[in-house]
Formats: C-alpha cells, sequence, structure tokens
C-alpha cells in the first residue's frame, strides 16, 4: 500500500490509487481501509495530482522550438513560458527527493503509518495548489512574455514563507531570461524577441529627409557623392525608431526607467550604425561605452545574480548605463558636430537673424511671391535667393548651400465644399508667401536633434517672421511714397487719415517686431545656450532643444487661435492698405474714400479684438508673454483707450 501510495506521489496512479479526472484518490469501499485512513490518503495522494499536472505542463512548454498547431486554447510558444517551466522544476525537485527518501525510510520500515508521510510532505500542501491556481492564470493567456511576473509578484503576495520560496526561485529563472534580452538591447542595440514577448519592440521607419532625393547625382560634389550613398547604406540597414510594448511591460519596472532602456538601446544602435558608415570623427572608437564596456558587462551580470529583485538597484545600474551613453552622444552630437553653431545658423535662417539678407530678398521676390504659388517658381526663386546672399556678402558661404527654397502648396479639404469654391477661396487666401518653405540639408548626426516635425515647426515660424518683415517693409515704403507726395495730397481731405492709419500701423507691426526678435527670439535662444553650457547630456540637450522651438511657436501665438487669427487679419489689412497706397494719385485720391474707410474700420476693430484677447489672458495670469506684447503695442494706454478698454 505504502509504495502504491510513493507511485501516486510519483505522478503515477496504480490499481488502488485512481485518476477521477479532478485528482488521485483511493477507490471507496475497500474492506481493509478505515474511512478515517482513506481520507488521509486521498489528502496526501492529491500532491500526487498536482504534480503530475506540473511534469504534464512542464513538459508541453518547456522547449520554444517546438512547433504546435494554432490553437486558441493552447499557450504560445517563447522563452519566459520556457523560463517558467524550468523554475517550476527547480521547485519540484525538492519535492522529488523527499519522496526519494520517504521510499528508502519504507523500505527500511515497511510498517510506517501513513501519517509519516503526511507530516514529511505538510509543506507542500500550502505550496503545491497556489502553483496550480498559477498554471491556471498562466493557462488562460491573459499573462504572457515579460507580464508573467505580474502574475508571479501576485501569487508570491500571500505572506506563507514556503509558497513565496518557491515562487522567488520562478522569478529568479524568468528575471535571468529578461537580463539576457536586456543585455544584448543595452550592449548592443539588438533585440532578439522570436516570440514578441520583450517590452520593447521597432515602432516605424526613421523619417528621412525629402531633400536628400533631391540632390542631383550628376552635379554633386565628391562630398555630396559620400552623402547621397551615406543615406542610401542608412536605408539599407533599416534603422527603426523603437518604443514601449505597454501591453507586456511587467508592473515592477516603472516606466520612466522603461523609457531609459528604450533611450539606451537607440542610442548603441544610432553609435552602430555610424561606426559601420564611418560618419564618427573618432573611428577608433569601436563601442559607445568606450573604456567603460567591461565594467557595464559586469553590472549587468550582477543584476542576473541578484536573489531579490531590487528596483533601487536596478535603477541605479540603468541610471549608470544611461549616463555614459547620454554623455558619449552629447560628445558626438554638441562638441565633434558642433551643434551650437548649426543652431545659430538655423537661427539666422530660420529665424531671420540675418534681417539684412531677407530685406533683399523680400525686395527681388515680392512681386511675384504675391500672386498664386507655383512650383515653377522655385528655380528662379532659389536664384534670387542666391543674389540677394552675394549682394551682402554673407561670410558663411558653406552654409549658404545647405537651405533651399520650395513652395509647397497645401491640400485643400474636400468636405462638403464645391471644387469651384475650393479654387476661389484659395486663390483669395493664399499666395506664394504662405506656401514658402526653407530646406534644410541635416548632417548626420543632426538628425538626432533637427527631426522632421521640429524642421517643420522652424518653417511655420519663419513663414510668420518673414510676413511680418514684409509688411513692416511695405509700410516703410508707403511712408517713402507719402513723404514724396505730401505736396500734392496735403490738400486732400483723407489726407491726414491716411497718414494716421500708416502711422498707427507701422507702430503696431514696429513693436510686434521688436516683441519676436528680442523679447522672444533672443531671449529663448540664450536660454536654450545655457541650457547647452551647463550639461553633457544628450537628452538634457534634446529636450532643452524641443523646449526651445516650442516655447517660439508658443510665444509667436502660432498655437493661440484667436491671437494667431487676429494678428494675420491686421497683417493683411496693413497689406491691402499699402496696395491701396501704391494705386493712389491725386486725382483719385477722393474717389477712394470708401474703400479706405473699409479698411480703417476692419483695422480699429481687429486692434479692438486683439487688445481684447491680450487684456483678458493678462488678467488670468496664463501667458506672461501675452502681457509682454500688450505692453509694447499699448503702452501709453492709446490704443486701449481709443477702443473704449479700461
Amino acid at each position: 500500500m505504502l509504495h502504491e501510495i510513493l507511485l501516486a506521489l510519483s505522478g503515477y496512479p496504480g490499481g488502488i490509487i485512481v485518476d477521477d479526472g479532478k485528482t488521485f484518490k483511493v477507490l471507496p469501499n475497500l474492506d481493509f481501509l478505515h474511512s478515517g485512513e482513506a481520507d488521509l490518503i486521498n489528502r496526501v495522494c492529491r500532491l500526487g495530482y498536482y504534480y503530475y499536472q506540473f511534469q504534464s505542463f512542464a513538459t508541453k512548454y518547456l522547449s520554444t522550438s517546438k512547433k504546435r498547431k494554432d490553437d486558441p486554447n493552447e499557450l504560445r510558444s517563447g522563452v519566459y513560458l520556457s523560463a517558467f517551466c524550468v523554475g517550476l522544476d527547480n521547485v519540484l525537485e525538492p519535492y522529488r527527493q523527499a519522496i526519494l527518501v520517504i521510499e528508502q525510510e519504507v523500505l527500511r520500515d515497511s510498517h510506517l503509518p501513513i501519517s509519516y508521510l503526511q507530516h514529511q510532505l505538510e509543506e507542500y500542501q500550502m505550496t503545491f495548489p497556489v502553483l496550480a491556481e498559477t498554471l491556471s492564470y498562466l493557462s488562460s493567456g491573459k499573462y504572457y512574455g515579460c507580464r508573467i511576473f505580474d502574475l508571479l509578484y501576485q501569487q508570491q503576495n500571500c505572506g506563507i514563507k514556503s509558497v513565496e520560496d518557491c515562487l522567488q526561485i520562478i522569478i529568479n529563472t524568468c528575471y535571468k531570461a529578461m537580463c539576457k534580452q536586456l543585455s544584448t538591447w543595452l550592449l548592443h542595440g539588438f533585440i532578439v524577441d522570436r516570440y514578441e514577448e520583450f517590452f520593447i519592440c521597432q515602432a516605424r521607419p526613421l523619417d528621412q529627409d525629402e531633400s536628400d532625393s533631391n540632390l542631383d547625382h550628376s552635379t554633386a560634389s565628391g562630398q555630396e557623392l559620400i552623402e547621397i550613398e551615406s543615406v542610401r547604406i542608412m536605408k539599407e540597414f533599416k534603422y527603426l525608431r523603437y518604443t514601449l510594448r505597454s501591453e507586456v511591460l511587467p508592473a515592477h519596472i516603472p516606466p520612466r526607467i522603461a523609457d531609459k532602456i528604450v533611450f539606451i538601446g537607440e542610442s548603441v544602435r544610432i553609435f552602430e550604425n555610424a561606426r559601420e558608415l564611418s560618419l564618427l570623427n573618432n573611428g577608433e572608437l569601436n563601442s559607445i561605452y568606450g573604456d567603460k564596456m567591461n565594467e557595464i558587462i559586469v553590472r549587468l551580470k550582477s543584476l542576473s545574480s541578484q536573489q531579490v529583485f531590487s528596483l533601487s538597484v536596478f535603477e541605479e545600474v540603468i541610471d549608470e548605463i544611461r549616463s555614459t551613453v547620454a554623455e558619449s552622444l552629447w560628445r558626438i552630437v554638441v562638441d565633434d558636430a558642433n551643434l551650437v553653431d548649426h543652431l545659430k545658423i538655423l537661427k539666422e535662417f530660420f529665424l531671420l537673424g540675418r534681417g539684412e539678407l531677407f530685406l533683399a530678398f523680400i525686395d527681388q521676390c515680392n512681386d511675384f511671391l504675391k500672386k498664386p504659388p507655383s512650383t515653377i517658381i522655385e528655380h528662379d526663386l532659389n536664384l534670387a535667393f542666391q543674389q540677394a546672399a552675394h549682394k551682402i556678402i554673407l561670410p558663411d558661404e558653406d552654409f549658404l548651400s545647405q537651405f533651399h527654397l520650395k513652395i509647397i502648396q497645401p491640400e485643400v479639404e474636400q468636405k462638403n465644399i464645391p471644387i469651384e469654391q475650393q479654387e476661389s477661396d484659395r486663390e483669395e487666401a493664399e499666395c506664394g508667401w504662405t506656401c514658402l518653405n526653407l530646406q534644410y540639408n541635416v548632417q548626420w548626426p543632426l538628425q538626432l536633434i533637427l527631426t522632421k516635425p521640429i524642421l517643420e515647426k522652424y518653417n511655420v515660424l519663419f513663414r510668420f517672421l518673414i510676413s511680418v518683415n514684409r509688411i513692416q517693409l511695405e509700410l516703410q515704403h508707403c511712408w517713402k511714397l507719402q513723404m514724396q507726395k505730401r505736396q500734392e495730397w496735403q490738400e486732400q481731405t483723407q489726407f491726414r487719415n491716411i497718414w494716421n492709419l500708416r502711422n498707427h500701423m507701422a507702430f503696431l507691426v514696429d513693436n510686434l517686431q521688436y516683441y519676436l526678435q528680442v523679447d522672444v527670439l533672443e531671449g529663448q535662444f540664450t536660454i536654450l545656450m545655457d541650457k547647452i553650457k551647463s550639461t553633457k547630456d544628450f537628452e538634457h540637450v534634446r529636450i532643452a532643444h524641443d523646449q526651445f522651438i516650442s516655447a517660439l511657436v508658443g510665444q509667436s501665438f502660432r498655437l493661440l487661435k484667436p491671437v494667431s487669427h487676429c494678428l494675420d487679419e491686421i497683417l493683411n489689412l496693413c497689406q491691402r492698405f499699402c496696395a491701396f497706397v501704391n494705386r493712389q494719385s491725386d486725382e483719385v485720391l477722393e474717389s477712394s474714400a470708401e474703400e479706405f474707410d473699409e479698411i480703417s474700420k476692419c483695422f480699429e476693430r481687429q486692434t479692438s479684438l486683439l487688445l481684447k484677447i491680450l487684456s483678458s489672458v493678462r488678467s488670468h495670469q496664463a501667458s506672461p508673454h501675452l502681457s509682454q506684447l500688450l505692453l509694447r503695442i499699448d503702452f501709453n494706454k492709446f490704443f486701449s483707450s481709443s477702443t473704449g478698454l479700461s
């Protein structure tokens, strides 16, 4: 009888102890067994049924390479499922040893009572049901990949020491599997994840600048041909961005640490691609970690050997690796690639720091850019840009070749609007100036900072700033024309009103220009330079630049639609006024009083609206830069008094 029980405890039911589909139990109504003995045997043999379930599960899912038919009720193969099975087998090893010891005792004394077996295996009466429940949850398919950790930690939180120890063995086995994937990602930038279990995955192809494809191979210089080839090889590498797979991110790894892990691996991948393309200044550097490579390998090995996971130790190691990577990237981008010099060039061109260049450019191109946009004028546009640059004798002609002007016509939405009306609205609302884009050929590794969305924001600012400059220049030309015809027009009744309106418009536009260039651009650029000089962390530099361009767009009112629309209307009215003045002569000045009155009333209405918006926002102290603009244009309360604002 004792040998029959030992076989059942090893997962093999026999003639007396049978499997009823739910557990192992002794046959009922045996004459030589008391009911109390039968209950005791059933309680002991229940462990054998659990052991049989565990063995079957481990045998079925231990091999990740084993192929099985697609079955919705079947668990997917995976590294973590196999690691779980290995850990489960390690947990069962003491149980098997206990059975062996009991068998030896039975061979020495065949009269051992059933209570002896119960006593020797009592601890498994608590651990096996929890393990069986864990397998049940796991078989549901809800927990997969790294999410297995969530199930294990949830089951471990029971307060029973033996259960906690058993589950900790399984956790450590799965944790070693995760550390192997983690080390491959952190050290080499690769993800070995055949079964899509890791919490990092490839997101989408890295956006390449369209300007790269615009290079003419027949006229390209030697350096340009090298750049073209580098872009081609980079595409062959299929350099991809990576992202978190939140559905398998285990709860014991916070998203802030997971983001750092993504950053480290991406940076290593970037470095490896650049090294293979020979784009690094220091070609002898074999790793982004440099001399610290061996030290980091040792630190990662120490993580996998932890008996109990410690978040503080884990984060400390990740932070050390991240600091090393960030400093190396900072050296490549800021120091070797001269990021500060390139940002100054962007400021001079996109943000109109070279005001004399764009004044000359506006003089040459204003007439044909006032017409509806057309891509056929791009050649003439870029030729005029080059001529304007040579007129003012730019010292940095090498940088000039990296810029290219382009006309990009926005798509027209087709929702419930007739095509004729769409074309009419486009002709009225758009001109070449509104579709003007400045393309910049970004050199590696500046693509890490100057991404395509960032350059689009630069172009939003470029179009707005050049429109303000253009209107300011046209108002100055109007002043020149008024001064030339002052003797002829001063007898006209509308002359003083026209003079005053031009003065008010020029005052508003001049102060808007001063606010944008001094209060916004110069101030934010100084803050950016200070942040770059005060850190050796690439991520801090990238964030500082993102904050810089976002602050420029925000403080230039491109995101605040009411203010943005109001300013655009005011600039359009100023342009209409300039066109009105340029058409006038002493014979028709009086006959255009109706058109002038319309422009004047619209300007007064839009100015009043602008002041109301700025005053209402300032009262809530939501945007300090709005108060700064209000101070510029209404420092003596002239506009607010004339519009009835207190």
